[in-house]
């Protein structure tokens, strides 16, 4: 069997889908409820809705630690074994 390490961008093609997947489905509960049933949201609704947002800016900052090379295999937390310099350790320490 083979082994394969997640890298950058598979963390960054799942989460973009499962995003996608994520509003697809918020999209078709309101069409439903708006214009299927003809009644008005409630209040799951807009916390479904504050969520994905949550979700979304979750998936776009996994983007900046990519670019920022945070996402690399066998990284640790606590940045070891990080390349660059210690500016750039120390910035992507504060994002975290």
């Amino acid at each position: 069997m083979l082994s394969r390490t997640i890298g950058p961008v598979d963390v960054l093609v799942t989460g973009w889908l499962l995003l996608a997947i994520a509003a697809a489905v918020i999209i078709a509960r309101l069409y439903l409820r708006l214009k299927i049933q003809n009644r008005s949201l409630i209040w799951s609704d807009s916390l479904m809705c504050a969520a994905w947002v949550v979700a979304a800016i979750a998936t776009t900052s996994n983007v900046i630690f990519s670019e920022l090379g945070a996402l690399q295999p066998g990284l640790r937390m606590t940045l070891k074994g990080q390349t660059g310099t210690f500016a750039l350790r120390e910035h992507v320490r504060l994002l975290m």
